[in-house]
């Protein structure tokens, strides 16, 4: 577990913001994630600059949420002098997903548009890792780069958003793999999952990570 007090910020969420301090985890308020923040810090009769840690989700996601939220804890990391660790959008849902000891793999799916997916895989385990950053591919790259995986692995599980439903319901059977229909929204209680492995970043060098084909081609 992570050293108290701590900060957990997410964009892509059903519960934006919480706070770990004295072993015990509370979310803020609806609204603005400024002021869901210093709600939390004023109940718990905190100052920013009592933050030992704050973790952020870097996505993917929303444009302007991902902005607003990594910017955010880039001020607050920067200013407050809170450590930044990061964790992308994938990594809490396997978390929230997962609350007790499992093994999976856990495919992405993102519809980024002009024929594109955004994807990633995580490994649940005694850890839940990250295979590798996640990247937006062609659907037709994406199939040819799936044929070299085989399909001997258990527990392979498919998670599309909804617009890339229906490509994964076509393809993941040949591949192995079962489709799972999951809202992919974070909660930020799950940020805080020993089992996260959330990277220390400064604060300057933190980005969000966008879906789209526009934002990601060279």
């Amino acid at each position: 577990m992570t050293r108290r007090p701590a900060l957990a910020c997410t964009a892509s969420a059903s519960v934006a913001s919480a706070l770990l301090h004295d072993g015990r985890i509370t979310v803020g308020a609806e609204g603005d994630l400024a002021v869901q923040v210093q709600g939390l810090l004023r109940a718990a009769d905190l100052r920013a600059a009592d933050l030992t840690e704050l973790r952020v989700d870097v996505g993917p996601g929303s444009y302007t949420g991902l902005r607003v939220a990594v910017t955010f804890a880039r001020f607050l990391a920067a200013f407050g002098g809170a450590e930044l660790r990061t964790l992308t959008r994938f990594e809490i849902v396997a978390a929230g997903l997962f609350p007790e000891p499992a093994t999976a793999r856990l495919r992405f799916l993102i519809d980024a548009r002009r024929d594109r997916l955004c994807t990633a895989c995580v490994d649940v385990g005694e850890r839940i890792t990250l295979r590798a950053e996640p990247r937006t591919l062609s659907r037709e790259d994406l199939l040819a780069e799936l044929e070299g995986e085989g399909v001997s692995e258990a527990g392979r599980r498919w998670l599309p958003d909804e617009r890339a439903l229906g490509f994964a319901r076509e393809h993941a059977p040949a591949h192995g793999a079962s489709v799972v229909e999951h809202p992919l929204v974070c909660d930020a209680r799950s940020m805080f999952d020993a089992r996260l492995g959330a990277r220390v970043c400064p604060p300057a060098l933190a980005e969000p990570l966008y879906p789209m084909g526009s934002y990601v081609e060279d």
